[in-house]
Formats: C-alpha cells, sequence, structure tokens
C-alpha cells in the first residue's frame, strides 16, 4: 500500500479500495460479454486523451493482478486482440466476490491504514460511503474524481500469468521504455 500512495500522492480511500478489490478479485467482476468489453476498450482507447505515466503495476498485497495501461496498446507495444484476450481470460478464471468476507477483509484493511499516519484527503466521508455501498452489496467502486484528474487512469486487469505471456511475446528486448515504476 505504501508503493500504491507513493505512485499516487492524492489517493483517496476509495482509490484505496479499488486497489484491494482488483487485488482480490480481479477483472471478473467486469465482463458478462466479449463483445461489449471489446467495444469499451475500444471506446476507451479512442476518447483516452492521456495515460499514466506507469505502464504497469501490481493491485492487492499478493500480486496476482496487475493494472495494465492501455497506452501499451495505443501505442502499438501490444495488440489490442491480444490485450483484450488476457483481460477476458484473466476474468473467466476467477469467481465472484463473496460479500460477508469480502467485506471482513476490507474492514480489516481500514483498521490499518486508520492506524498509519497518513493524511489522505476525506477518509472519514470515504470511509461512510464504502460503508454503506458494502452493506448495500454494491462491492465495486470508481476511482474518485481527483484520481481520475491526476493519474488518467485507462487500464485493465490482468493476472500475472496473462502479464508474463504477454511480456515475453511484446515487450521483451529492445522495448525496455515501458516500466512498473
Amino acid at each position: 500500500m505504501q508503493d500504491e500512495l507513493k505512485r499516487y500522492p492524492e489517493a483517496r480511500l476509495v482509490d484505496l479500495y479499488k486497489f484491494f478489490f482488483q487485488g482480490a478479485f480481479g477483472p471478473g467482476h467486469l465482463i458478462n460479454d466479449a463483445n461489449a468489453a471489446s467495444r469499451f476498450l475500444q471506446i476507451e482507447l479512442q476518447q483516452a486523451e492521456q495515460f499514466s505515466a506507469l505502464d504497469w503495476h501490481a493491485v492487492g498485497y499478493d500480486a496476482l493482478f496487475y493494472r495494465i495501461n492501455l497506452r501499451l496498446v495505443h501505442d502499438g507495444a501490444i495488440p489490442f486482440r491480444d490485450y483484450l484476450e488476457a483481460f477476458l481470460q484473466s476474468a473467466a478464471t476467477f469467481d465472484e466476490p463473496e460479500p460477508e468476507a469480502w467485506r471482513k477483509e476490507w474492514y480489516t484493511i481500514v483498521k490499518i491504514i486508520s492506524e498509519m499516519p497518513l493524511q489522505m484527503n476525506g477518509f472519514r466521508a470515504d470511509s461512510s460511503w464504502l460503508e454503506q455501498q458494502i452493506e448495500a452489496g454494491h462491492l465495486v467502486v470508481h476511482h474518485s474524481e481527483i484520481f481520475e484528474e491526476r493519474y488518467h487512469p485507462h487500464y485493465r486487469i490482468i493476472d500475472r500469468d496473462h502479464i508474463e505471456q504477454l511480456f515475453q511475446r511484446f515487450l521483451k528486448s529492445g522495448q525496455n521504455r515501458y516500466k512498473e515504476e
């Protein structure tokens, strides 16, 4: 989490929630229709004006999943079809979250965060809002407005195995301009 706050110092609690949720459950909560996923990805690529500085980084505490910047597709480093396929296959391998188990895990995370010497804007308001969302069964949230404005998060969540395959095929020798940190 310290690395996440170094990457994104203006992140709010809702952004950390998203970081841990994605790390635990990957992209499975996003995919109901592969064709729709492809269309949304194409639209986002066409509309994105800026991209985050990072090309990829792990989410959560187990590093099972990574945020992979759409810039890698936009710039032609990874072909659209291969990126999409890795995303869809990553989503297909993981189950939906069990709300009660996730609630307990998140409250443990919040307790740890609240004991850290952080100056996080909107902590109490975000904590209260997230508690309401979780209790209502709405586990998936969006990034905060400030996160969107400052960091331009255009990415998809892909599991470690599929990332390694993409990197071996497309980002090996001579492409070291792409970076994790």
